[in-house]
């Protein structure tokens, strides 16, 4: 985690109170999040596999680009979808973990 870029985030953050609209995100993630990491700037290693991972690398600089929002948004839909259906353990059911990689 780079500190100045985390301080610098969380001065931001606390500047703004507006709610984001997709196309504001992806503004972002153009603007404010890839810069950073091109310098080794991320806040978090997934920061980091934005353009350490070939695959990943790719697709980010495609959709940086701004000529492919309609695909970058079909892409997050379908994340999305497949994420509500992985079912959360709730409850005595579920577990909070330190390490979200490591069972408890």
């Amino acid at each position: 985690m780079h500190e100045e870029y985390e301080a610098e985030v969380q001065e931001r953050q606390q500047q703004e109170h507006a709610v984001r609209d997709g196309s504001r995100q992806l503004h972002d993630l153009r603007h404010q999040l890839l810069p950073p990491c091109r310098q080794a700037q991320g806040l978090f290693r997934s920061d980091a596999a934005l353009l350490t991972d070939a695959a990943i690398k790719e697709y980010v600089q495609r959709v940086a680009t701004g000529k492919f929002e309609d695909a970058f948004f079909r892409d997050f839909s379908e994340s999305m979808i497949k994420m509500a259906n992985v079912g959360m353990l709730t409850g005595s059911d579920g577990e909070i973990r330190k390490k979200c990689y490591v069972l408890n």
